[in-house]
């Protein structure tokens, strides 16, 4: 073979592996959307697409084999889905609760676990939810990019990502699995006995191991969607067949003390003498058998029934101030939308905000709002939905409000701004509670201070226009992170970026800029951060009662200039995220460029 028929052989090759690719993963994307998933899939899309029940209980196979729903349903007169999955781990139930959360609240969340799941640093199973990536849920994108890039580079391919899911497929249409049968219970078959094993592990002073901080940060994502959803949060360790002796599972003294510390309803059985050494209980050292599940659940629901109600002084103190991260700092979000000058704009960004539970500002700019009394009437709707309006200047000209400088007479221009503007407001009935600077960013120290004391004079806080946010009497950026939401904004870099943001220490208030008037503004990037920022267990405030929580809490103003995430920045970790896949998509366009070269040149010397 020749080095042209080698190089078109390889162009061949690669092309039509690309082809297969990237047909193979619309083909199979499609199904995926579209379509009620068999087999063990069946469990993951009733979660995140259907489910509506009242009692959800989450957990890997022991919770799936240990608790019955309907026994919780004739209990407590609710609907009842077992949502327990073989051998996943606490990211796995925190992103099913996250999308069952978003349709419906449910009155009780169970946590049936194994004592290890707050130690280990295993994510299991997690990779059956590959084929969800980029379908719209963001933990799921989250998680399987957390992998490292390696992962994030197979991700691109559809024959990665579906490699397990196609054979299961057609399994599944010969051997049809109904996982849903019992409410998603799964009961394991009685047989011989298991050895009862002996098993020392933590002893009576011994001192506790750490917990993994991805399963804690899981686990209090869990309790803080319970605590705002208003369900009663309930954690429970299911028997082992196992003798512990003295000593007791080192993941159950951990669990305990967490729980503990954040006032939640905690059952530690892994070793319950009741349980634990009837072999006949059990199908394996690790899992109840169905007479054993039938037993265990009866009994656990005698203990929730007689929980006081289910609610302890500690839990109901919790669900006031929660802790964002075990040091106890608190992530507050603020998002502002900047040039309010249309209802239509306004109103994509209002009713994302409400779809989602949570309150925006609008920086409106009061000329538009003159001219239009339709825009008046729509802010002034939004104000008693909750939302904020923030002044944004009369006119937002660049002569007026100029950054690169002072100008002759630039102090009357900017009083006589304000003055137009407060009348305007005042005769559409909005009366703005915050100042959004056109522009921002103004340089110069004494020109900053000069441009501040005006505002302040009129209103007790004021932004700028990329995120940061001043107080009248100086220039201070509160925010951690400046971040202007438009669409060349990667989504998972935004939310990469919020990962980051509150993995710091210390408390935090984000102030996010969004521009839903212009062409670069992407909603759905938008909604998938503030998805994202609840699911981080965030809260989300206007930005005046943000400005007050901070002053009521005692924060002190930061004087360190809030980093901005720059175009450059982006362009990096483009370059950081893709450059394998750019690497190999070079040279497939190479080899195939070659190719072309080969058979031109061919075909020429036929021609003469």
């Amino acid at each position: 073979m020749t080095a042209k028929r080698f190089f078109l052989y390889l162009a061949s090759v690669a092309a039509l592996v690309a082809a297969t690719d990237v047909l193979s993963g619309l083909a199979m994307s499609r199904y995926v959307s579209t379509c009620n998933l068999p087999g063990d899939y069946m469990k993951i899309t009733h979660m995140l697409r259907s489910g509506n029940e009242d009692i959800l209980i989450l957990g890997s196979s022991v919770g799936m084999n240990s608790l019955i729903p309907s026994e919780f349903s004739n209990k407590f007169g609710l609907t009842c889905f077992n949502a327990g999955a073989n051998d996943q781990s606490m990211e796995f139930h925190e992103v099913m609760l996250s999308a069952f959360i978003k349709r419906h609240k449910p009155k009780m969340v169970v946590l049936a676990l194994r004592p290890h799941d707050i130690l280990n640093k295993s994510r299991g199973r997690f990779g059956m939810l590959r084929i969800f990536y980029k379908c719209g849920y963001p933990l799921i994108d989250r998680f399987l990019e957390d992998g490292g890039a390696w992962e994030r580079l197979f991700l691109k391919s559809a024959l990665y990502r579906f490699n397990t899911f196609g054979w299961r497929l057609l399994l599944y249409h010969f051997k049809s699995k109904n996982e849903l049968a019992d409410g998603g219970f799964v009961a394991k078959p009685v047989v011989a006995p298991p050895e009862y094993t002996k098993i020392a592990e933590l002893a009576q002073g011994d001192p506790l191991p750490k917990p993994n901080a991805e399963k804690l940060a899981s686990f209090e994502s869990i309790a803080s969607m319970c605590r705002s959803a208003g369900a009663r949060f309930t954690v429970v360790l299911t028997p082992y067949h196992f003798d512990y002796g003295e000593t007791r599972p080192a993941g159950a003294a951990v669990f305990e003390k967490i729980c503990r510390e954040r006032g939640i309803e905690f059952y530690d059985d892994a070793g319950n003498p009741e349980f634990s050494p009837r072999g006949e209980l059990f199908f394996d050292n690790f899992h109840l058998n169905k007479n054993g599940a039938a037993l265990y659940t009866k009994y656990f629901l005698e203990r929730l029934s007689s929980y006081e109600s289910g609610r302890p002084d500690a839990t109901v103190g919790a669900a006031e101030e929660p802790p964002a991260c075990e040091s106890g700092s608190k992530t507050i979000i603020s998002i502002i939308d900047d040039d309010t000058a249309s209802v239509s704009a306004v109103k994509c960004v209002r009713e994302m905000a409400e779809r989602n539970g949570v309150r925006a500002t609008f920086a409106a700019i009061a000329k538009s709002v003159e001219k239009n009394p339709e825009l008046a009437e729509y802010l002034r709707d939004c104000v008693a939905a909750g939302h904020e309006i923030a002044s944004h200047s009369y006119s937002h000209w660049d002569s007026v409000w100029n950054r690169a400088g002072p100008r002759d007479g630039f102090a009357d221009a900017m009083e006589k701004e304000m003055d137009l503007a407060d009348a305007v407001f005042a005769t559409s009935g909005l009366k703005p509670t915050a100042f959004v600077y056109p522009f921002g960013n103004f340089k110069g120290e004494d020109y900053r201070r000069q441009i501040f004391e005006i505002v302040g004079r009129r209103f007790p806080i004021a932004f700028d226009s990329r995120g940061g946010v001043t107080t009248p009497d100086d220039y201070h950026p509160l925010c951690i992170g400046r971040f202007p939401m438009r669409s060349h904004n990667h989504r998972f870099m935004v939310e990469r970026w919020l990962r980051e943001a509150t993995r710091k220490d210390g408390d935090k208030w984000i102030v996010l800029m969004t521009h839903s008037g212009k062409d670069d503004f992407s909603l759905a990037d938008l909604e998938s951060f503030v998805k994202c920022a609840k699911s981080l267990g965030c809260e989300f405030m206007t930005a005046s009662a943000a400005a007050e929580m901070w002053r009521k809490r005692g924060w002190e103003p930061s004087t360190r200039p809030a980093s901005e995430y720059s175009r450059v920045a982006e362009v990096a970790d483009l370059v950081r995220f893709h450059w394998l896949y750019i690497l190999g998509m070079a040279l497939c366009g190479i080899i195939a460029l070659g190719a072309v070269i080969l058979i031109l040149r061919r075909l020429k010397r036929h021609s003469k």
